[in-house]
């Protein structure tokens, strides 16, 4: 009788064992699979930051408005990815980022307003250059603060 007792135990047991190690796993995979999720929304999110500041860089230079500031910046990866960046990113990178898209909201605002509307080859005002020196500055500070992330 004792021996089926302690059979039964050692069963027990390593049931237990088991399902301990098998939570562990499953917990450390599912870690694993978020962070290769904002690992990627980083990147994604980099690549349209950089475009962001080549864009404004050329707008800040030639003093006109172009094309792409008047039909609106890309602003698609984040819009699709701003959660997974919300839960993973340190909070000094998610800030930098999300300041890049508020100054993009600024700017928008701003040129809906302009009367008549803003056109291409309109010169920048002065109030939108300062806006986009803004932007311009932000993404330098974003795309530091996501290489940071990505890296790490």
């Amino acid at each position: 009788m004792d021996s089926g007792w302690i059979t039964a135990s050692f069963g027990l047991g390593g049931v237990l064992v088991g399902g301990v190690a098998n939570a562990g796993v499953a917990a450390f995979n599912d870690w694993r699979g978020r962070q290769h999720g904002v690992r990627s929304a980083a990147r994604l999110v980099r690549t349209e930051i950089e475009l962001i500041s080549n864009v404004t860089a050329a707008v800040l230079t030639s003093n006109i408005y172009g094309p792409m500031f008047v039909d609106g910046l890309p602003t698609a990866e984040w819009d699709t990815t701003r959660q997974v960046l919300a839960d993973g990113l340190k909070y000094e990178a998610w800030w930098a980022v999300s300041d890049v898209y508020k100054a993009i909201s600024h700017i928008e605002v701003g040129m809906a307003l302009n009367t008549p509307p803003t056109r291409p080859i309109d010169p920048l005002e002065k109030n939108d250059r300062t806006a986009i020196q803004h932007l311009k500055e932000a993404c330098g500070l974003a795309l530091k603060r996501l290489q940071a992330s990505v890296d790490s």
